[in-house]
């Protein structure tokens, strides 16, 4: 995919976060859309730009966010590498496998982005926090990955 392509499903999904997130909160859980579209990438698109592209919109999140610096890339990258690993063995259409492996991917990101907060802010949210993300995340990505197909 191109990269204008790819800046501007980042940032369609990065607007659609912000203004409607407080809509799908639930308690402390709530999807991550732009990391939803980052998966989706990973599916199809050769992971060496995908992760340079990836690296930067994460940290222009985190510069318009109230999270550390590197924070989402902490996150994004390991879990993108991994679904570019694991595609292969996933069948990319199908969506039982994709949302298996959105699941680990977003429990990962999460996880990771959780402990980076930790050690660059010595606090976070909790392992139940981020697992019921995780969840909500795969769910909404059979929605979003229905629609970006």
């Amino acid at each position: 995919m191109k990269p204008g392509k790819v800046l501007f499903l980042f940032a369609a999904a990065a607007l659609y976060q912000m203004l409607a997130l407080p809509i799908f909160r639930l308690g402390p859980a709530a999807p991550d859309f732009v990391f939803l579209v980052f998966v989706y990438l990973a599916f199809f698109s050769p992971p060496g730009p995908l992760l340079i592209l990836s690296g930067a919109c994460s940290l222009v999140l985190d510069l318009l966010s109230l999270e550390p610096l590197g924070a989402h890339a902490a996150g994004v990258l390991p879990a993108l590498w991994l679904v570019g690993k694991l595609r292969g063995w996933f069948i990319a259409e199908s969506p039982p496998w994709r949302a298996l492996l959105v699941l680990g991917a977003a429990l990962l990101s999460f996880e990771l982005r959780r402990l980076y907060d930790f050690l660059a802010e010595g606090g976070g949210a909790s392992f139940s926090a981020s697992l019921l993300s995780a969840l909500y995340t795969a769910l909404a990505g059979v929605v979003v990955h229905a629609f970006l197909d």
